[in-house]
């Protein structure tokens, strides 16, 4: 279902949900899924803070799974991300049509389409046209994240809950940005997720947890015959990781991160570099996310979340980088308080995106609790602005495009 919105707000009551489990210290965690009715809700909850109990206190979890019987068991196992395949398949849902977005300043925004995913008390997809001043959105479903904007702006990529039949967990799909003409791009044994998409829109590259990697599907293929790129074994870093998607130079050349650094390689895996490693002492948050490519292939920019030990500072601090292709030049363009890392079903919870014309950046920043909006700055650090402002709005997986 999509709709053009006006800009009137519209807030909704949101009850958190868990996830499986935090990644840094004073990480929180909550889920996308809608609710529709009291009596699902409570059952939710119910099952969440089981999830939520099982890397803390695993016999009262296992406990407080057998009173929920078999079935929350499984939805809880489907929550968490586990590739588990008995799972059932979560009930149909009734879509609602998604909330309007608040009012958005078009004009910092310049050019180009800038989609975003908001987790709140749905899923949804939201898509900026800055040049039209329209707004569209689109009800994800409460097992679905990570979406990417095709790099024309008519399709998305994104990774979503396959069902126990298929027994694969979640895999990555392509749709129109209107909801129509699903097709799968990959059916991996375990999870796949944080899809992007190659700069001429043929294919499509995704992580994949089980087999430790990054791998290229063509949307054109009638087989998913997915290409793996690199693997955990030739880079052990990968197991795990994928916390941002990778991100394509229009030369081809790759870039992503694992958290302690951030790596660019040829199309085909071959000649890895490690572009930027963080260089804090063990035991001090710290870690580099979203490395993404400027438009001409130029620049790369990366998000650093970090410990700020000044006296007096803010425990936690996000600074906005960019660093020349060959590493001879970087530089920070932007910095600000953050809150701890907020952990939704998907990945890409922090996340930046270029603007088409590479004059701009723009990224989420976790405000606290449950909460993370989207600013917007010039290449130069000047003009920093707030772009969402809906309070217990998870806002996140950006993507930019023409």
């Amino acid at each position: 279902m999509l709709r053009t919105l006006t800009t009137d707000p519209q807030r909704r009551c949101f009850r958190p949900c868990g996830n499986s489990g935090s990644r840094c210290p004073g990480q929180r965690s909550f889920s996308g899924a809608s609710q529709h009715t009291l009596g699902a809700r409570r059952a939710w909850e119910r099952m969440t803070r089981t999830a939520h109990a099982f890397r803390s206190q695993p016999s009262r979890a296992l406990a407080a799974g057998r009173r929920l019987g078999r079935i929350g068991c499984a939805v809880v196992v489907i929550a968490c991300g586990d590739s588990g395949s008995v799972a059932p398949a979560p009930p149909p849902e009734q879509l609602l049509p998604p909330p309007a977005l608040e009012s958005i300043p078009y004009e910092r925004l310049g050019s180009g389409k800038l989609a975003f995913r908001r987790a709140s008390d749905g899923n949804y997809l939201y898509v900026i046209d800055a040049g039209a001043r329209t707004v569209a959105a689109l009800n994800m479903g409460s097992f679905s994240a990570d979406p990417a904007l095709s790099p024309d702006g008519t399709r998305i990529a994104y990774a979503a809950y396959s069902g126990p039949v298929q027994g694969t967990a979640y895999d990555v799909s392509t749709k129109r940005i209107t909801g129509a003409d699903s097709q799968r791009v990959s059916a991996l044994e375990g999870q796949e997720f944080s899809p992007s998409w190659s700069p001429d829109g043929q294919a499509v590259y995704f992580f994949s947890l089980a087999a430790g990697g990054i791998y290229r599907q063509s949307v054109s293929s009638s087989t998913l015959t997915p290409t793996p790129v690199l693997t955990g074994d030739s880079h052990p870093c990968l197991y795990g990781s994928g916390d941002s998607p990778v991100s394509v130079s229009a030369s081809g050349r790759l870039a992503f991160g694992c958290v302690s650094a951030v790596y660019t390689a040829n199309e085909d895996g071959s000649d890895v570099r490690a572009l930027l490693r963080r260089e804090t002492p063990p035991g001090r948050a710290d870690g580099l996310y979203a490395p993404t490519w400027s438009p001409d292939g130029q620049w790369l920019a990366f998000l650093r979340a970090f410990e700020d030990t000044t006296a007096g500072a803010p425990p936690l601090k996000l600074a906005v980088g960019v660093i020349r292709a060959d590493g001879s030049e970087s530089r920070f363009v932007a910095s600000m308080p953050m809150g701890p890392i907020v952990n939704s079903i998907g990945r890409n919870n922090l996340s930046l995106a270029w603007s088409p014309d590479g004059s701009r950046l723009a990224f989420n920043v976790m405000a606290g609790g449950l909460t993370s909006r989207i600013y917007v700055v010039d290449i130069d650090g000047t003009g920093l602005m707030q772009l969402t402002t809906r309070p217990d709005a998870h806002d996140h997986s950006l993507t930019w495009v023409r």
